[in-house]
């Protein structure tokens, strides 16, 4: 039969322990990188959602500025002054 001191048992079971413990943080580490990269990937989408609804909030506003900017001209082309030099409109402006 075998006979094993106890030094010879608790190196074994702390080689053990050791082997259990690492076998277990490269489980979570693996865990944790998939969880990173998931978040990247959601960081990615994120950022180009961003990106496009700013590119259209701003071809929106440059719209109502043209629009804005059509209606001075208009007002300003369509417009005399009385005797008193107050503003004649001829044609009025919309109210959009």
């Amino acid at each position: 039969m075998i006979s094993l001191d106890p030094a010879a048992i608790t190196a074994m079971v702390g080689i053990v322990t050791l082997l259990l413990l690492a076998a277990g943080g490269a489980y979570w580490l693996g865990k944790l990188s998939n969880r990173v990269d998931q978040l990247g990937k959601q960081v990615d989408q994120l950022s180009t959602d961003m990106r496009e609804g700013f590119r259209e909030l701003r071809e929106e506003l440059q719209e109502e500025i043209r629009r804005g900017n059509q209606q001075l001209l208009q007002a300003l082309a369509n417009h005399t002054h009385d005797a008193d030099g107050l503003p004649v409109f001829r044609v009025p402006v919309s109210a959009e």
